[in-house]
């Protein structure tokens, strides 16, 4: 049987866990990561969470091109912006270079 102490410093130990990944969880919900759509078409944006929250586009990129090649680009933004979303969340302290708030 776990002593008084032990069963104390498991306890700090749990707590201050749950302090990182509500802290962790509170900075994925505020972070916007944003990626160029390819050929200069606009921008696609995920929250920290992989969450789509908006997908922009430029109308004067897009007098030349063709709905297929919108729609592959816009989905490889979104792809390489939830990989980005991915690794924020897999990361230790939940920071990834370049990210916006």
């Amino acid at each position: 049987m776990a002593s008084r102490e032990e069963l104390e410093e498991r306890l700090a130990r749990s707590r201050q866990r749950y302090r990182r990944a509500r802290e962790k969880a509170s900075l994925l919900t505020e972070t916007t990561i944003v990626e160029d759509v390819d050929g200069g078409l606009g921008t696609v944006a995920v929250r920290g969470h992989g969450q789509l929250l908006r997908v922009s586009l430029d109308p004067s990129a897009l007098r030349y091109a063709t709905g297929r090649s919108v729609s592959t680009a816009v989905l490889r933004s979104i792809q390489r912006a939830e990989a980005r979303a991915r690794a924020l969340r897999e990361s230790r302290d939940g920071t990834e270079e370049g990210h916006s708030r």
